[in-house]
């Protein structure tokens, strides 16, 4: 199996603004997508285009290329694509498209992490085709996403599971606790800054960044660890640093909630082992315990039913 660079055996179409109000939402011309479009596995289709935009194919795989979301992936549909997208498309000869939506998929935190350092989070031509990729012949790849495609399906099953037992968590705690908004049962609250402390890590930069160490979580990270999924970091800071940050932060402890900015679904992660990490500030709001007063696994229902007022026992 070799290792090529993804430019040579693909090419990238990069996207285009639309002049003037090109767009509409009636359903007339073709579908056109921008980064904000970008949904689990295919684009969401909210505006159509009657311009001759560049567009992307159906066996593209779609990429975000600006600010944010950068380094997001999709699989490609027959569609115009706005300037923050890009359209990698596979020599069909060579390399099969699902293998590389997988294979672009594991990228997404890497490439995002490599387009901070430039301004506007811009993910570059160069950039895409710099990328290594190995290559096994073309019956290996299906092989291999089909595979994946398997393991997609029972993760999607997992968490429609997951879904409805958070539905069935939310409706016991309103049954055994009532609307704390409204508050029918009387329940003594407070204000949460008044009971424990709520903040954030200190800042760490993209050059402080090492290829081993102490393990560095972004908001992405705490999201999938508040699900119980499988992570594997990429980025790390150095322990002399890291030692150097918790004496005047602090370090999150068993019990602690962290809870990731870019995750408006509810997760919350109740840190479960004391090994060594580190987060990004301003994405990841830091709560620490206070277990003279409350429970943790209590305050992380609470708010993931998204109430306002913490109850407490006195």
């Amino acid at each position: 199996m070799s290792i090529v660079r993804l430019g040579e055996v693909s090419s990238s179409v990069m996207g285009q603004a639309p002049p003037g109000k090109a767009c509409n939402k009636e359903g007339v011309g073709t579908p056109f997508v921008k980064a904000g479009e970008f949904d689990e596995r295919f684009p969401a289709i909210r505006e159509w285009t009657t311009q001759p935009l560049k567009h992307a194919r159906l066996g593209d795989v779609l990429i975000c290329v600006v600010g944010a979301t950068a380094g997001k992936i999709n699989q490609g549909i027959e569609c115009a694509i706005g300037r923050s997208v890009a359209a990698i498309r596979p020599d069909v000869r060579r390399l099969d498209s699902n293998y590389l939506y997988y294979f672009m998929r594991q990228k997404t935190d890497a490439m995002r992490s490599k387009s901070q350092g430039l301004a506007q989070g811009v993910i570059t031509r160069d950039m895409i085709a710099d990328i290594e990729i190995p290559l096994p012949h073309m019956e290996e790849q299906r092989r291999i996403a089909a595979i994946l495609d398997q393991a997609d399906e029972l993760r999607r099953k997992r968490q429609r599971v997951i879904d409805r037992l958070n539905q069935l968590r939310q409706a016991l705690f309103h049954e055994m606790f009532g609307d704390f908004v409204t508050n029918p049962m009387g329940w003594s609250t407070v204000k949460l800054g008044d009971v424990c402390s709520v903040g954030s890590s200190k800042r760490v930069f993209v050059d402080e960044f090492v290829d081993e160490g102490v393990p560095f979580y972004r908001g992405t990270e705490v999201g999938k660890l508040a699900t119980g999924d499988f992570i594997e970091p990429d980025l790390f800071i150095a322990p002399n640093h890291y030692a150097d940050l918790i004496t005047h932060s602090g370090k999150p402890e068993i019990g602690d909630l962290l809870l990731p900015s870019i995750c408006h679904d509810g997760r919350i992660w109740r840190v479960n082992n004391e090994k060594p990490f580190y987060f990004k500030d301003g994405r990841v709001l830091w709560i620490k315990k206070n277990e003279a007063i409350f429970d943790s696994e209590y305050l992380r229902n609470h708010l993931r039913n998204g109430n306002r007022p913490i109850v407490t026992a006195c």
